[in-house]
């Protein structure tokens, strides 16, 4: 965990941030200009939290989240894949 100052954080998600990481990745998704209909889908949102807690734990995944005063307010995934060259 990384602090930026009072009342900001940076840290790995924890079970318990799966709704506001999902909150988050629909805004992202209707940034990007998805039809927020598509995101009301209750399989899209479970399929999501479903690869939050498969994945919360994975080594070869970083799921990460920035507080401010203890409100989720942005998230990063990142993920290790390997491929073969060329």
């Amino acid at each position: 965990m990384l602090s930026g100052g009072a009342g900001r954080v940076l840290r790995r998600a924890r079970t318990e941030d799966a709704n506001a990481w999902l909150r988050l990745r629909r805004l992202m998704f209707v940034a990007m200009g998805t039809p927020a209909g598509q995101l009301d889908d209750p399989a899209w949102s479970a399929a999501a939290l479903e690869w939050f807690a498969a994945h919360l734990d994975d080594p070869l995944v970083a799921i990460v989240l920035a507080e401010v005063d203890g409100d989720v307010v942005a998230s990063a995934v990142g993920e290790v894949t390997a491929l073969i060259p060329g």
